[in-house]
């Protein structure tokens, strides 16, 4: 118990609670272990976390206190730059959850440009990530994607959506849909709850609040 380290890992931090044995939270105890080696500049923390905890807590927060940084991407038409995160995902919201696969793309908010999942791989391509202190240009302007400077933080923090990852978007339309359909239905908001934390990777906030 009594052990130092400089290196650990918090996974799955919302999950874990806010007061331990009335000791403090996770990241206070662990950091109180990895004194001895403060000195040395060698102390390293990572923690990821599904949102769970709401707006401004847990993860969020440990996110937002430092550099917060977005995946952004060029369009591959008009080559403006835009965040890749799940509100740039348009489907068919009416219809079945095949018509939401079969209609799945990504959308430019500058010209409206729908990116289809087989330009997945060239709009990947142009990716960057921007954070407190940047700001996003078209690589067509700057190589770079980005202009300004990283404000100093000792925290390195990353927005993850899973519009980026390896689920295809079709499938993500589609488990939206589905979602949908429940709570039109139902009145459960449960399969909602469980894309905005699982796939979208957001803190789950109800429709219409």
């Amino acid at each position: 118990r009594a052990q130092p380290f400089s290196r650990g890992r918090l996974d799955d931090f919302d999950e874990m609670p806010e007061d331990i044995a009335n000791q403090g939270d996770a990241l206070s105890l662990m950091r109180g272990r990895d004194a001895s080696f403060a000195a040395y500049g060698e102390i390293k923390i990572y923690i990821n976390s599904t949102p769970k905890r709401g707006k401004n807590r847990g993860i969020e927060a440990l996110v937002a206190q430092g550099t917060d940084e977005r995946l952004y991407v060029d369009c591959l038409q008009c080559a403006a730059p835009f965040a890749l995160y799940i509100d740039r995902l348009n489907y068919d919201k009416n219809g079945s959850t095949a018509d939401a696969a079969a209609s799945a793309s990504v959308v430019c908010p500058d010209c409206g440009y729908p990116h289809r999942q087989a330009d997945k791989r060239a709009l990947m391509a142009t990716f960057r990530w921007v954070g407190r202190g940047e700001t996003a240009v078209s690589r067509a302007i700057d190589p770079n994607g980005k202009t300004g400077a990283l404000e100093a933080n000792n925290r390195a923090s990353f927005r993850f959506d899973g519009l980026f990852g390896m689920r295809p978007w079709a499938n993500i339309a589609e488990k939206a849909r589905e979602a949908e359909i429940r709570f039109e239905i139902e009145q459960d908001d449960a399969a909602l709850k469980t894309f905005d934390q699982t796939i979208a990777g957001r803190n789950y906030v109800p429709r219409g609040a």
